[in-house]
């Protein structure tokens, strides 16, 4: 044991007397015992190493280059303690778009899931930091991660963010992008609360010439996927979406927001006849 301590401990005392310049306060010398991991699928390793404390800044960045979710949850085990609401919002939406855009990202979540309940613990703690902006990426990443609220283990979060989001929107704290992303996140996680859509729905209206063409489409899908008729809004779409449609570039785009008012059963023969239109136009460019 001791011939083993030595060589674990021996190097790094080494280090440290050759560098003296070495700084405290910025390292954290975490000892961990590298043990099989829910998240990792690891064997046992009697190793030990010293983890570097992050700054704040560099903890996000770190978070945003994460190109796997192992090396989320790895940052997360070493840094947990240290994360703050902007961290917190950082993780959720990076492993939102790792999932969305890998099947292997996909599977590990379906094999290793539960291995968030911590992170997912500390999310409903901080909710009330959250400012504007992280709290609908941390919804966003949630959604796009599908961790839904038809999952008992989900539920809870979703609503409380409900609740948060309902609070930032009496504060009028949202911008167009911030309300279509959170109608987004609230239908795709099979949690339409009426009350927020309602909310969402007359904070958007006043706001609709501020909003991109995807965030118009996106609103439009939410409502109708989360079965919550909104005709004042619908019928105020249409028109932005007729005297704009020049501007969706985008195919899926007009797509969605086609089948939008069609599974809603809301007329609206312009807005048909202008995305008609604009398809065509699409076609013909690319003929």
């Amino acid at each position: 044991a001791l011939g083993w301590a030595m060589c674990v401990c021996f190097p790094l005392l080494a280090s440290l007397l050759l560098a003296p310049s070495f700084a405290w306060t910025a390292h954290r010398s975490a000892w961990i015992a590298h043990r099989p991991h829910a998240w990792s699928g690891g064997a046992v390793r009697a190793t030990a190493v010293a983890v570097a404390a992050l700054e704040p800044k560099q903890l996000t960045m770190e978070l945003v280059r994460s190109n796997r979710t192992v090396q989320l949850m790895r940052l997360w085990e070493e840094h947990g303690d240290d994360f703050n609401a902007m961290h917190i919002s950082a993780f959720w939406n990076r492993l939102g778009k790792l999932v969305r855009s890998s099947r292997a990202e996909q599977s590990w979540l379906r094999a290793r899931g539960a291995a968030l309940s911590p992170v997912r613990e500390r999310t409903l703690a901080m909710l009330p930091d959250l400012e504007a902006r992280s709290l609908v990426n941390t919804a966003h990443g949630l959604a796009s991660a599908r961790l839904l609220a038809s999952s008992p283990a989900w539920l809870q979060l979703w609503g409380s963010l409900d609740g948060a989001a309902r609070a930032q929107c009496d504060r009028r704290q949202l911008t167009p992008q911030n309300l279509a992303n959170l109608a987004w996140s609230f239908a795709t996680a099979r949690h339409g609360v009426a009350p927020l859509f309602e909310i969402i729905a007359a904070q958007s209206r006043p706001q609709l010439a501020d909003f991109s063409p995807q965030g118009l489409s996106n609103l439009v899908w939410a409502y109708a996927t989360a079965a919550l008729p909104s005709p004042e809004l619908f019928d105020e779409v249409a028109a932005a979406v007729v005297s704009r449609v020049g501007e969706f570039n985008n195919t899926q785009g007009l797509v969605n927001v086609v089948w939008a008012y069609a599974t809603a059963g809301h007329e609206a023969p312009l807005l048909y006849a202008a995305v008609a239109s604009r398809l065509q136009q699409r076609a013909d460019a690319a003929a």
